[in-house]
């Protein structure tokens, strides 16, 4: 006798005629999504807003998007019919007042603007302009969504207009005047406080474009952190192009990934250089010698060094570029090509003295300071010509027709635009010190040792107050977390639950008292560093440094690591205790 479910099932397909074999998998499951009512892109569709087809149950959103593709299809194909008959006659018919022009009254020689230049005008006005960046903004919703996410958008155009009036035409985070025009310098951009979150009243805030930035968002911290860093800039002297020349030098020599030979009926060409696990094919990538989860630990450690990071510069400007290639875009019209290797950048490195094009500050290899490729002329390809590198939170996106489209400006930074932003950074933002960082501070923490110490009195008033500060709280957890871990790690070693050497197991079940004691050691050495690290760079965040005007930000360090080591003097500890310890312990020296 059949179930209730499935006489459900087959009565619904006799209503609607569909003929579904045994096998027809799509077709069942486009059944079943109808009968739990939900869409194929996964949203549920309340009863009164279903519309059933033969392939299934559709919401409303992926029906304005089908018809939105099918009408985007059919303007295209009257688009070029429309074109040909101009190209003839050498007048055009604006789609605004309906008159005849000529060709040359076009506002922009594209096949998408047709507009005349009365036309043009009018309908490049704030209340059209705040109504695109609108537009815009739930236009990427609905692509996001598409993705499975779920952010909502709760604004209109209304709530744009007072929150314009609120910021009184001024960007949130520079206070400069917006504009409220397409291709201009500091043109309005909308802006979400959380990203996790979608266009929400109050989680939006009306920004330049120029501040648009994917992986490091600009809030007024880090606006800050750039200005004391711009008015602490220095001039490179002869040690530092020294140490730069040097870096590189180092970096032209590194080895690179050595090629995977065709696995034969040997144990050794399947054996893993770092972990030496005799492994499958298929835990091989297909040029490395090295295991898939050795080789990831490998890529990113090589990315934090300069020769790997400059690598996989060139390999993502050479990605975007097939991308270009790939899609229809101005840029496959324009001059798309890719002339650049790793020493053209190194090159390009040492002749900026490691600082950035447009601001001069000193660039990292992580963090929003690092090192980005900037294109001068973005309507051309990477070449050595048309190359600088800067710091990442300059690399804006800008979004122009043309290469003749920059008669008001564009999104696009440069000097002269950071300077302006520096003159209303002292009315916005107070005790401003400058931080004279040098190329030093870009490779290794400590340029030299300096003695100087602190007294007691000022470290342990330090310390208290940075007990009180919530973000050391978190570290705090963070590091029980990880202390629950490496109890459940060793465990999992000396049952053999996890892959490790027979040597290190060895050694972990012989429960030398001498092993675990210098590990725990070695932790807390490592713990004191990572706390007076965290301490000098929230005192700079903070603007509260220096403690003490005679004492700079390396001995603060230095004296503050000795005092604590001295309170709880660590036990020596031989070389080879050491590397051994290090070796096995991948939760935490990695």
């Amino acid at each position: 006798m059949p179930s209730q479910s499935q006489s459900i099932f087959e009565d619904y397909v006799k209503k609607h005629n569909l003929e579904i074999l045994p096998d027809d998998k799509k077709k069942r499951g486009n059944c079943k999504l109808i009968l739990q009512g939900k869409c194929e892109c996964g949203n549920v569709v309340q009863k009164a807003y279903r519309q059933f087809q033969k392939t299934g149950c559709v919401c409303w959103t992926c029906i304005q998007l089908s018809q939105n593709s099918s009408r985007i299809e059919r303007g295209k194909a009257r688009r070029q019919k429309r074109l040909e008959q101009e190209s003839i006659t050498g007048v055009f018919q604006c789609p605004q007042c309906k008159e005849m022009k000529p060709l040359h009254e076009n506002t922009r020689q594209q096949e998408f603007k047709r507009l005349c230049i009365s036309c043009g005008k009018h309908r490049n006005d704030d209340e059209h302009y705040l109504k695109h960046i609108v537009r815009n903004a739930q236009y990427r919703t609905i692509e996001r969504n598409k993705s499975g996410r779920q952010h909502v958008f709760d604004i209109d155009i209304q709530y744009i207009e007072e929150l314009w009036k609120g910021q009184n035409g001024k960007c949130y985070i520079s206070g400069i005047a917006m504009q409220l025009k397409t291709t201009s310098d500091w043109q309005c951009s909308i802006d979400r406080v959380d990203n996790n979150k979608g266009y929400l009243k109050g989680n939006i805030r009306l920004i330049c474009l120029e501040f648009q930035h994917g992986r490091h968002q600009w809030d007024i911290d880090l606006y800050r952190s750039f200005c004391c860093l711009y008015t602490g800039r220095t001039i490179p002297n002869h040690d530092e192009q020294e140490f730069i020349s040097k870096k590189v030098k180092e970096a032209q020599t590194c080895s690179s990934f050595r090629l995977r030979k065709i696995p034969v009926m040997s144990q050794m060409l399947n054996q893993c250089t770092q972990c030496d696990e005799i492994l499958d094919n298929d835990n091989f990538s297909a040029q490395s010698m090295k295991c898939k989860s050795c080789l990831d630990q490998y890529t990113a450690t090589r990315r934090l060094t300069l020769n790997g990071y400059m690598r996989n510069l060139v390999n993502s400007a050479r990605s975007r570029t097939n991308d270009r290639d790939n899609k229809r875009t101005i840029s496959k019209r324009e001059n798309n090509t890719f002339d650049l290797s790793v020493n053209d950048l190194y090159e390009i490195y040492l002749k900026q003295s490691g600082r950035c094009h447009y601001s001069g500050i000193c660039m990292r290899i992580n963090g929003p300071f690092q090192i980005s490729l900037e294109r001068m002329d973005v309507f051309r390809g990477y070449s050595r010509n048309n190359i600088v590198l800067i710091c990442d939170i300059f690399n804006s996106p800008v979004f122009l027709l043309n290469s003749n489209d920059t008669s008001r400006g564009s999104s696009q930074w440069n000097s002269d635009k950071i300077k302006i932003m520096i003159e209303l950074c002292s009315d916005r933002i107070e005790n401003i010190h400058p931080l004279p960082i040098t190329c030093f501070d870009t490779f290794k923490d400590i340029i030299s040792p300096i003695n100087q110490t602190l007294t007691q009195l000022s470290i342990d008033s330090i310390i208290d107050d940075f007990k009180e500060n919530k973000e050391w709280c978190k570290v705090k957890d963070r590091r029980t977390e990880y202390g629950v871990k490496m109890k459940d790690f060793i465990q999992n070693v000396r049952h053999g639950r996890v892959h490790i050497n027979e040597e290190q197991r060895k050694q972990l079940l012989t429960h030398d008292p001498l092993f675990f004691e210098n590990k725990r050691i070695v932790f807390r050495e490592y713990n004191m560093t990572e706390k007076v690290d965290f301490l000098v760079e929230y005192f700079i965040m903070q603007k509260k440094w220096p403690p003490q005007s005679h004492i700079s930000v390396d001995g603060f360090r230095i004296g503050l690591f000795k005092t604590n080591t001295q309170r709880n003097p660590p036990k020596t500890m031989s070389i080879h205790d050491r590397e051994k310890i290090l070796k096995c312990d991948p939760l935490f020296f990695s």
